[in-house]
């Protein structure tokens, strides 16, 4: 059977779909190289089509050579690729990392420039731990700020071992001069604010106090950069103040540009010192992966914003033009912080009250219809089937709220099948325990939950 007879494959015509985008050539031309085989040889005189070598070079601000140089070394690399893997679907990797490393190089500009990451730890006082996260991990408050007032947020809360990022503050145990530098920057008028209804005290009046304690104190550095002086301290707390407050820490992970060692541990400086509370400073390191400082594609995504931070320059972090940045970051988050407390407002006037205190979407007598229709389901079935039905609404209502819930649609949709898997679970619990014989009960894979295994 020659070639042309073979019967085309899914993954070749995949890879001649993608081939024919990048190269602006017919599928049916791509096809025919596609099968051709992964090994050069077999194609030695293989050159990009005029009209992909026009795009590129467009695109990157190249001479044609240049552009026809750098087509034909990432065909190279997409040919390894596929003789690895002749079956991937994913053969447009290397032309995609190709890309972003000539992005990078492109910025680079011969400097020695590299991605560092450090952690900067914050700390504070406060009276819980719901109110040490306002103050330490909101949208609102205490982040390191980048040189730059539309990436003035591009830090992220240190991971845990296993992976997953601590949404969560941990107490700290300061020395005496430093308990006392934390009580005095509490802001007095807190003790006596609402601390809000919810869990976390988002958008309270507590919460508000700290935002504006906060852009307060970065005006105040603001003004200090101006004047070239060190922002004066707090002045010392009420005694009230030593009975209620515990002190607490947050650890950020941030990542910026750097052109040596020294170059970094300067930067990282700088960014603590955008921390109107104290901080410390510490793992300081290159990205481990960028050792050869080619893997730009592990940050494609804030790159832009961390070459604008990188090439605003050590002028930015002094002065005034320190100070005006400064102020627009205390706006911004006064402004965030309007619109989420506005837009949370919002929600909790849509809000019912169901006779256990709890708060929903749905009113009282739409979650009574649903717990209607769910007895009515549930009449005649036994404990094993009211668990197992329970069990179906919860998978559902995790499966549901695990994606992307915009509207209030999806929120009183998860309501109701919570509400029909607790009355389930609820009747479950009140049923009669099956009688089991006593050949089953000694049987290894009986389960009181569970039908019978014979």
């Amino acid at each position: 059977m020659t070639e042309s007879t073979k019967p085309v494959s899914r993954g070749e015509q995949q890879r001649a779909r993608a081939y024919a985008k990048i190269q602006h050539v017919p599928y049916a031309e791509a096809l025919r190289i596609v099968r051709r085989g992964t090994d050069t040889a077999a194609a030695p005189d293989w050159e990009p089509t005029p009209a992909a070598v026009a795009s590129w070079a467009a695109m990157h601000h190249l001479a044609e050579t240049e552009a026809r140089a750098e087509l034909c070394e990432a065909e190279t690399k997409w040919r390894t690729a596929r003789e690895s893997d002749p079956y991937s679907i994913y053969t447009g990797f290397d032309r995609d990392e190709a890309e972003a490393v000539r992005e990078w190089e492109y910025h680079r500009a011969g400097r020695p420039i590299r991605l560092w990451e450090a952690v900067i730890e914050v700390r504070a006082a406060a009276t819980s731990e719901a109110e040490a996260t306002q103050c330490l991990t909101s949208a609102y408050t205490q982040r390191p700020l980048h040189r730059t007032v539309e990436n003035h947020l591009i830090a992220t809360e240190l991971p845990d071992w296993d992976g997953q990022v601590a949404h969560h503050v941990t107490e700290h145990t300061p020395d005496a001069a430093e308990a006392a530098a934390l009580a005095a920057a509490y802001p007095q008028a807190a003790f006596d604010a609402d601390p809000g209804s919810t869990a976390n005290g988002y958008y309270s009046d507590r919460h508000e106090i700290h935002v504006r304690h906060y852009t307060a104190a970065l005006r105040a550095l603001a003004d200090a950069s101006r004047a070239g002086r060190t922002p004066a301290p707090a002045a010392p707390p009420a005694a009230r103040v030593d009975a209620q407050l515990r002190f607490w820490k947050a650890r950020w992970q941030v990542e910026f540009l750097a052109a040596g060692e020294a170059d970094a541990r300067s930067r990282v400086q700088a960014l603590a010192a955008t921390l109107p509370a104290p901080t410390a400073v510490d793992g300081l390191q290159p990205h481990p992966r960028f050792g050869t400082g080619h893997e730009a594609i592990d940050a494609r995504d804030a790159a832009e914003g961390l070459w604008a931070d990188y090439e605003a320059g050590p002028g930015a972090d002094t002065g005034e033009r320190l100070a005006a940045h400064l102020e627009a970051c205390a706006a911004a988050a006064e402004e965030q912080f309007a619109a989420g407390r506005a837009e949370a407002a919002a929600f909790e006037a849509r809000l019912h009250t169901q006779p256990d205190g709890t708060r929903t979407l749905s009113t009282v007598d739409a979650l009574d219809d649903v717990r209607a229709a769910a007895r009515d389901l549930a009449r005649g079935k036994n404990r094993a089937e009211l668990l197992k039905m329970a069990e179906e609404k919860e998978y559902l209502a995790r499966r549901f709220y695990g994606k992307s819930v915009a509207t209030d649609g999806g929120e009183m949709r998860i309501e109701r099948l919570e509400a029909a898997a607790a009355l389930w679970r609820a009747m479950a619990e009140r049923a009669p325990a099956p009688e089991v014989p006593a050949r089953c009960q000694s049987c290894p894979n009986w389960s009181a939950t569970l039908p019978c295994c014979c």
